[in-house]
Formats: C-alpha cells, structure tokens, sequence
C-alpha cells in the first residue's frame, strides 16, 4: 500500500514537534556513547573490537549491532561523534513514526490512533532524549516494531521469505542489545495463540537458533565470554541492587508523573475489558499486547540504571502509547460511535493528555538540559583536553592512564585507557569483586598507569588514599587548568586535601622536569 499525502502529513506533523523538541539537547550526546565510538573506530582501523591496539578483545559495550554500524561509517570515513549517531537516529525515529502509523491502521483501521500515539511519543523526554543520545535506542525500537509488522504479516500471509525475515529481525534485535532475545518470544507465544501447525514453530527456532547461536559462539571465541562484560559489571556489581518497589514507582515515570501508574493500570485493564467484550483475537492486536509485556519485562530483567529518565524503557514507552491509544478508540467506536456528545467528550480527554503531557514533559526536558547526563563533551573538555596536554607538554611516550569516565576518553587521549569501572577490563571486573585490596594490588603491581585518575566513589571504591604505595610511586598532579576543572565539574567531591589526579614518579626524567614543574 504506497502512503498517501494525507499518512505523510500525518506522520510528518509529530516528527516535526520532535525535531524542534530535540533540539534543545544540542550536541549533547552521553558520555557512554563514547564506548562504542571507541570501539567501532578500532575494528575500522582493523585493530578489532577491542580499546587500544594489540589489547586482548573484551566487549566492554552492550550494543553490538549498533557498534558495527558506527565501525561502517568509521570505515567510510563519514564518522562525526556530534553529527553522525544523531542524524542515524533521527532517521530511524522517522521510521518508527511510520511503522508506528502502519500498526494502528493494522490493528484499528484507523490513522487516528498512531498520530496520537507518535504525539505522545514526539514530546516524551525519556523518548526524545535517549533516541537523541548517541546509543542505541532508536535502533533497537525500530527493529522491534519492524519484527511486530513482520509477525503480523506472516500470519497474513505464510510466505517462507517473510519467515526468514522474522527471523533475521529476532537475531538483529537480540544483538542490539543483550537482553533483546527475549523478544523472540513473540513469534512463538502468536504461534500458540492462533493454534498454528508446529512446522512453523520449528522452522522459526531453527533459523534464530543458527543465527544467534552462531553469534554466541563468536562471542566466546573472540571475547572469551558468553555474555558482554558489561553484564557481569552492571548485574553482578552493586549497580543491581535496587528494591523492587522502587523500580515500579520509576518505571511509571516513563509516561507521565506520579498519576502515570494509574494510566498504566487503567491501560491494562482496558486491554483485557476489550480483548474479552469485543472478542479481540486478530493477530494485530494481540501482537501488540504481548509485546507490551516483554517491553514491560525488558525494563525490569535490567539493573538498576544510575543515567536519568529511563533510558531502558523507551521500547515500553512507544508500545504502551500505540496500544492506549488503539483502545481507547476501539472503546469509542463500539460504545460512542452512535453517541455524538460521549465521543467528542473522549476526543476532548485524549486531546487534553497530549496537552498534559506536553507540558509535563517539557518542564523534565529543560530540567534535563540544565543538568543532564555526563556528556560525551564534557568529559573530552574535563579530561581529554587536559591530560593530552600533559603527555605532549612532558613528551611521554606509551603514557597509559586509569581514570572511570571511559567514552570520550577512550575516543579522544592519546594513550592507552584503563577503565576504572571496569566495563572494558575484565580484570578489573574481576578484581572488583575480589575487594579494594585486590583492585590496588592490580593497578599497583601490574597495570601501573602513568596517569592516575580517581573521584568521589571511584576513590572510595578503590580506597586508594589509604595505599602507601600511592605515594611512594606517584606525585600529585597539579596541572592548573585539570584541577581547576576537577573543582568547577565535581564541587562537593573536590577536596583540595585529597588530590585526584596523580602521576607516576619515574616518568619525571631530567629531559621533562622543568615541564613538569611548570604545570603546577
């Protein structure tokens, strides 16, 4: 079906509030991002997937689809870290908008439902702002909604090409993000809803498991692991303790204020009314409930994320828009169709909540920009910038440096980068798990960075003031313009008693140490 002037309008009016929207982000990309940019300018550069050259491959990144991508555009040479991830993901949120509108006409005959639910979508700050941050939310949206509309479909019409295609779309969403795999349980759970023949079922499983498969076997060749290191560092660490209760009452936020729990509630309750009275069983619509289920289930298997406004449950927040508004219009068509007055009253109330919204979201948005998540930027300006003058002011050669804001530090310095937290060392992560004892005895006896690097909890973590060997093997770094960041970036953490930045005494030759007492 070619799209008429009247669905391009309709799609075209919500991207348009979300390009104004997301432009009040700027450049702002998250510091995470960075990750991948490092990552995908390596295996460019055929060095692999790994931080530095000749380093032992580790997958210090959870999108792994998405890194390739950015490594394409690195091998073309078309890569902008402030340019080139937010036009890729601003043309995949045109497409969601589209496949969004595709939907609604498949599970309601009507465009009404999907403009709303794109409007909805258009001025959510959680949805604008993680779709606009670098990563790879977009993408792993789309490819969702692309696998919903391919299910749809095959049931529509049980061609085996577009079989194989659900299947590919399975394998594609699983490797954008790891716990993307559960979504391939829709095919099956629509299988056993509709009663299909178990031909399709096997057909299915097979063509994902050698797909997948074949990916985790490469997984544990090339990295030695079955799953990402950054699992091990965000669902064994600390990071997943957070109790359950609390995680609903965030969650909620992801469509509204404190009031959106109820919009939940009555949302779901609304979906087993309608399923039940208006004997819903197309394909369409229960394709879309079940996968607003594992959206909902996709938030809640993750840990605890310490990143504002949600960026893990901007998959529920698109299904759960589509699927509230295909209702209520469902409800509106059996019950108030013949009732002028109740269905312009129902107009008025959906109306009245994109408005709400608007201004609710709005107000995060700003909060947001005033204060956002630590920037890709922000950390080329805190430590890039300052720690590359350093090394070339003192003429170091193999530099390496420890510091836990790993993205644009490991794009941008110009040594090696050992990553505090762990997420692209695996001994680290290892180590964490030993104690502060075993992390020092790490960084001290064998990795002994020349630049040092600690703040606030990462200092705490590491204990690393209470370590003689802190200061029989570094001095305090004084470096005007890194100190005077460290106090403008951290405030509360700064404390001129407990320098955070420290380098490594035998570097100081006779060669460098008039430069190096003229950075103090």
């Amino acid at each position: 079906m070619k799209p008429t002037l009247q669905h391009i309008i309709l799609v075209l009016i919500p991207f348009g509030c979300y390009l104004v929207l997301s432009t009040l982000l700027k450049n702002w990309i998250v510091d995470d991002a960075g990750i991948s940019f490092a990552y995908a300018k390596n295996l460019a550069k055929g060095n692999g997937l790994t931080t530095w050259p000749g380093e032992p491959p580790v997958e210090g990144f959870s999108n792994f689809l998405w890194t390739l991508i950015i490594s394409f555009f690195h091998w073309i040479d078309l890569f902008d870290p402030l340019v080139t991830t937010k036009v890729i993901s601003t043309l995949l949120v045109l497409l969601i908008f589209m496949s969004v509108h595709k939907l609604s006409k498949k599970i309601t005959g009507s465009s009404i439902p999907g403009l709303a639910a794109n409007l909805l979508m258009a001025l959510n700050a959680p949805f604008i702002i993680w779709t606009s941050s670098g990563l790879e939310n977009a993408l792993y949206i789309f490819l969702i909604i692309s696998l919903l509309l391919q299910i749809i479909l095959w049931f529509e019409n049980q061609r085996p090409s577009i079989l194989i295609s659900i299947g590919i779309l399975t394998f594609l969403v699983a490797i954008t993000r790891p716990e993307g795999i559960i979504y391939a349980s829709i095919f099956p759970i629509l299988w056993m809803y509709k009663k299909q023949p178990f031909k399709y079922l096997l057909s299915y499983l097979i063509i994902v498991s050698l797909l997948f498969g074949s990916f985790l076997i490469f997984r544990f060749v090339y990295f030695k692991d079955w799953l990402p290191n950054t699992f091990y560092i965000k669902y064994l660490q600390a990071d997943a303790n957070y109790h359950w209760w609390q995680k609903v009452e965030y969650f909620t936020y992801a469509l509204g204020g404190r009031w959106a729990r109820w919009l939940i509630v009555v949302n779901m309750i609304l979906s087993i009314y309608l399923w039940i009275k208006l004997n819903l069983h197309k394909t369409p619509y229960i394709g879309l409930l079940v996968t607003s289920f594992i959206s909902i289930a996709n938030f809640f298997i993750l840990p605890n994320d310490w990143m504002h406004e949600l960026r893990f449950a901007t998959p529920f927040i698109v299904i759960t828009y589509l699927l509230l508004m295909s209702n209520i219009y469902l409800l509106i068509e059996k019950y108030f169709k013949s009732l002028p007055l109740l269905k312009i009253g129902a107009g008025i109330f959906c109306l009245g909540f994109i408005g709400y919204s608007a201004y609710h979201f709005y107000i995060r948005l700003e909060d947001f920009r005033k204060d956002p998540t630590l920037s890709f930027s922000q950390v080329k300006k805190r430590f890039t910038d300052p720690f590359n003058a350093c090394n070339e002011q003192l003429k170091l050669k193999n530099a390496t440096i420890l510091l836990p804001d790993a993205g644009a530090s490991l794009y941008y310095l110009n040594m090696q980068v050992y990553d505090a937290v762990g997420l692209c060392d695996k001994n680290i992560r290892i180590k964490r798990n030993e104690g502060p004892e075993s992390l020092r005895n790490y960084i001290f006896n064998e990795l002994q960075p020349t630049f040092i690097h600690l703040h606030g909890k990462w200092a705490k973590l590491y204990n690393i003031y209470e370590d003689p060997r802190l200061y029989e093997a570094y001095l305090p770094l004084s470096y005007p313009h890194l100190n005077n960041m460290m106090q403008e970036e951290y405030e509360g953490e700064f404390n001129p008693n407990k320098p955070m930045n420290f380098i490594r005494k035998e570097v100081i030759t006779e060669n460098n140490r008039e430069a190096f007492e003229h950075l103090h």
